[in-house]
């Protein structure tokens, strides 16, 4: 493992400072004090077509899922709602529902039970009571954050790297490109047992100053096969947490893609820019350099997944006949002859970058493996 001169301590105190530091700045700004207590609030609307008798028959199981129930008439445009007020360090979740004719009871988001569904009831009071009026993130869009979070998240993440951290190890990358301020960030057990074995950590191979942060730390973490999510915890603060790629179902992306109708050469014009080019047994390496040198645009090649396809970028040579072409051509020719391929992407401010990967056939359902 290759360090800078000042560092002399193991990778394992280097993944906790990663953590701690990332912690420390989130402490430094405004935060709200830890939830230590939750108060689900029920309130079931009732209307005139509403089963008088039902409001009885419910009463044990709300009493089973350990919240107690009021029912009460329906207030002119009353609406069902999932709402929370924090005071302290107690957080009121208000949840107001409506008893239907046929004696179900609905909530927002199509959520609704009969009497016989206590027990999915009961978890989803349980959610409730861990993680206030949003629910569980699991398995909701944008990793279960609500607009204002999401775009809290995406402006941070839109700020640029300007280190350089090509050839740094793990732990100096991530803390020299500058890590989100007002996020947390760790690596879960499994990322952590994956960077400290044999050949897990090593110099990164990329180059990422000038892209946004998280297009950015999506990239070096996806060098060492790791990728990172936002999750929101049960207090309701937003930590960004790296997972090795294999196991993470919705990383953070490397990128985003343009619109359909959106022009190519208007994106990233120097890369369509004409030249007199011709080269043979080439660096495929060098080449690729020599692009971004020439176009100012970023060229990322996933390397961990050309070494899953048993390819070798930096063994690789290329050959191009001379012509006038453009340089995205160049790039797609010499991509191709190395089983790549090549998409042009915008990170979080939208400026664009090339990403290189290797050429996968299209599944069944169109659906391109990683």
């Amino acid at each position: 493992m290759r360090l800078p001169p000042s560092a002399c301590c193991s990778l394992a105190l280097l993944i906790v400072t990663t953590t701690a530091v990332a912690q420390s700045d989130r402490a430094a700004g405004t935060r709200p004090l830890a939830v230590k207590q939750t108060i689900v609030d029920m309130e079931i609307m009732l209307d005139e077509s509403s089963d008088p008798v039902a409001p009885q028959e419910w009463g044990p199981v709300f009493e089973q899922a350990g919240v107690p129930v009021r029912f009460r008439q329906r207030i002119l445009d009353d609406e069902v709602s999932v709402t929370e007020r924090v005071k302290g360090s107690t957080r009121t979740v208000n949840v107001v529902g409506e008893l239907d004719r046929s004696g179900v009871i609905r909530f927002p988001g199509g959520r609704s039970f009969g009497r016989s569904d206590g027990q999915a009831l009961a978890s989803w009071i349980g959610e409730l009571q861990t993680y206030g009026a949003q629910g569980s993130p699991d398995g909701q869009p944008v990793w279960g954050l609500t607009e204002k979070q999401f775009k809290d998240l995406f402006a941070e993440l839109s700020r640029p790297v300007v280190a350089d951290v090509a050839g740094l190890d793990f732990q100096p990358a991530v803390k020299q490109m500058g890590l989100p301020t007002g996020y947390g960030f760790r690596l879960d057990a499994a990322a952590r047992d994956k960077l400290l074995a044999e050949g897990g950590d090593h110099p990164l191979r990329h180059e990422i100053s000038g892209l946004s942060r998280g297009t950015a730390l999506a990239i070096i973490l996806a060098d060492y096969d790791l990728g990172f999510r936002p999750l929101r915890t049960p207090n309701g603060e937003i930590e960004l947490v790296a997972e090795p790629l294999g196991s993470l179902k919705d990383p953070w992306p490397i990128g985003w893609p343009l619109d359909d109708d959106r022009p190519r050469d208007s994106t990233a014009p120097a890369l369509f820019a004409q030249v007199e080019a011709g080269f043979e047994d080439v660096s495929l390496a060098d080449v690729l350099s020599a692009i971004e040198q020439a176009t100012g645009t970023r060229v990322v090649v996933d390397f961990e997944r050309c070494v899953k396809k048993g390819i070798d970028p930096a063994s690789l040579n290329v050959s191009l006949p001379k012509k006038k072409t453009a340089w995205i051509l160049i790039l797609r020719t010499v991509a191709a002859q190395a089983r790549l391929t090549r998409e042009i992407m915008l990170d979080e401010a939208g400026t664009a970058f090339v990403s290189v990967f290797p050429f996968e056939p299209k599944r069944p359902n169109g659906v391109p493996g990683r």
